[in-house]
């Protein structure tokens, strides 16, 4: 499974069109196989949407996300865990003791 987490530093970005780049982290089981971060061209939900596709996410990891890009996103067949809030290493760390959910770090 791929996760896209947009980042803004080094932590999630509050809102997900707010970052300036998306970590692409390949999991299975809960090892943590590869991780990247990919620079955003953009600030759109389009630019975002695109980003996560030319990735082949299946799940975006954010934190405030509109409504009408959660259904864009949703809409592309990738799942949508949001309101998440703390640094990329805290959302690895949930990943990997499979912890995450919505609402994490809130």
């Amino acid at each position: 499974m791929r996760f896209g987490i947009p980042l803004l530093a080094d932590r999630v970005a509050p809102r997900c069109t707010f970052a300036d780049a998306v970590m692409v982290v390949s999991v299975k089981g809960r090892r943590v196989r590869q991780e990247s971060v990919v620079p955003l061209n953009g600030t759109t939900w389009a630019d975002l949407a695109a980003t996560l596709s030319d990735q082949d996410v299946d799940t975006l990891i954010c934190g405030g996300i509109a409504p009408a890009t959660r259904e864009s996103i949703r809409s592309r067949d990738v799942e949508v865990i949001e309101n998440v809030a703390g640094t990329a290493e805290d959302v690895l760390d949930a990943l990997r003791k499979g912890r995450l959910h919505q609402g994490f770090g809130l």
